[in-house]
């Protein structure tokens, strides 16, 4: 099985930041089967602290497979260390936030522990280039944050 893991950002930009797509590729020398995976940010924009509704944004993980192997896409807890609500950092100050694959919230984004599930796709297309959105949430009315850019590194593998 190979892993190819890229860091992507999930931004709360009070300036406002515009999402990078960063590439990667690995290969498996054994089968000839090779993957990319390319990552979108996650970008709240501006955050009302007194706003009585979540903010919510959109990135995307996107992949590209030579062939036709069952994948997994996993993403990593960022510096909170849990699935349960990851933490966006600016100095000491901190937001939660977390990562969904649905745009309800209801199925976090992880590797299948702490509550998360990972993305298993069983039977992708082989090359044939494919966009998965992922969906932040920051809850509403965290007042004890600081004006500032806040930013988590989270880690995106597949695995085939």
């Amino acid at each position: 099985m190979n892993l190819l893991r890229i860091c992507a950002l999930v931004l709360l930009a009070l300036a406002g930041a515009i999402p990078r797509a960063l590439p990667a590729r690995a290969d498996d020398d054994h089968r000839g089967a090779w993957c990319r995976l390319d990552v979108l940010s996650v970008n709240f924009g501006q955050y009302n602290v007194f706003s009585a509704f979540n903010a919510t944004a959109t990135g995307a993980v996107s992949y590209y497979c030579s062939q036709s192997t069952p994948i997994t896409i996993t993403l990593s807890t960022g510096r909170s260390h849990s699935y349960s609500a990851r933490d966006m950092y600016f100095g000491r100050s901190r937001l939660q936030y977390n990562l969904y694959q649905d745009a309800s919230g209801s199925t976090v984004w992880g590797d299948g522990s702490d509550g998360s599930q990972p993305m298993t796709i069983s039977n992708p297309p082989a090359q044939t280039y494919v966009r998965l959105p992922v969906y932040g949430i920051l809850p509403a009315r965290q007042t004890q944050a600081k004006a500032g850019r806040y930013f988590d590194r989270i880690v995106a593998t597949i695995q085939f």
